[in-house]
């Protein structure tokens, strides 16, 4: 999952439940190394979702950590309407 953008350690979730992030507001990397087809929710401060991972395992090198308030490690379903799927 995410690193703690302010000192590159890498964060790594261990239950499934939302995870607070505090202060990430650069870009930065994360890698979806879960059970295989496992996706991540990322939401924003009303814990809305607003982006979904593709199923790991999946890594991206720069993302904007910005709007991003929460992590929820665990989730198998499909993207509801409206929220983007970074799948494409």
């Amino acid at each position: 999952m995410p690193s703690d953008a302010r000192h590159g350690r890498p964060t790594r979730p261990n239950h499934c439940q939302d995870y607070a992030l505090q202060d990430w507001t650069v870009d930065g990397s994360y890698c979806n190394n879960q059970t295989r087809g496992t996706r991540a929710l990322f939401k924003n401060q009303n814990r809305t979702v607003i982006d979904v991972t593709l199923g790991a395992p999946f890594s991206v090198a720069s993302y904007d950590w910005t709007p991003v308030w929460y992590v929820r490690p665990c989730w198998s379903g499909r993207p509801g309407r409206g929220v983007r799927d970074l799948a494409g």
